[in-house]
């Protein structure tokens, strides 16, 4: 119900590339309310540095707030160790 901003766009690419990588959802029950639970951790992807991890891990917080504020922002991160 809240107005969309680029941090949701930065959810749903990091949730993309997850799944491209890992060939599967980076959650476990995508689609729900409960996705958003901090209780169902994240679990790294193997072949990504500790960075590139932490980067998509902050690209699907659960809160806007504690995501990067733009796709250029998260690639860029993203990219630093490549």
């Amino acid at each position: 119900g809240e107005m969309p901003q680029s941090r949701d766009d930065v959810y749903s690419l990091a949730c993309l590339v997850c799944e491209m990588l890992a060939g599967r959802h980076p959650r476990a029950c995508p689609g729900t309310d409960q996705d958003r639970q901090p209780r169902l951790a994240l679990e790294p992807l193997p072949g990504l540095t500790v960075r590139q991890w932490s980067v998509l891990a902050a690209g699907m917080a659960p809160r806007r707030e504690q995501r990067p504020a733009g796709i250029r922002e998260l690639l860029q991160a993203l990219f630093v160790d490549a």
